[in-house]
């Protein structure tokens, strides 16, 4: 079975400056509540994602609370280059 991997770009902004991060997924799509939940978790303390432990199950709406938050805003996803390392 070949896998596919697609790159994400999330751009967004972080206590009013603008940030970028780049991520990899299996699927051809990231959804926003996706790329919040990665956000969240990226920066979340340690010891705030020990406390968080159902981050992963909680809402979108509670994802777009807690990404308020952390300061986290204007979140945007794109589709970078699709490429598999093993073709």
């Amino acid at each position: 079975m070949i896998g596919i991997v697609m790159r994400f770009r999330i751009d967004y902004f972080l206590r009013g400056k603008e940030r970028w991060w780049c991520c990899e997924a299996s699927t051809d799509t990231l959804s926003l509540d996706d790329a919040l939940l990665a956000l969240i978790t990226l920066h979340m303390s340690y010891e705030d994602q020990v406390l968080r432990v159902d981050l992963p199950r909680t809402s979108a709406l509670d994802h777009i609370q807690l990404a308020k938050e952390l300061g986290i805003s204007d979140v945007r996803v794109s589709p970078s280059i699709t490429k598999n390392p093993d073709l």
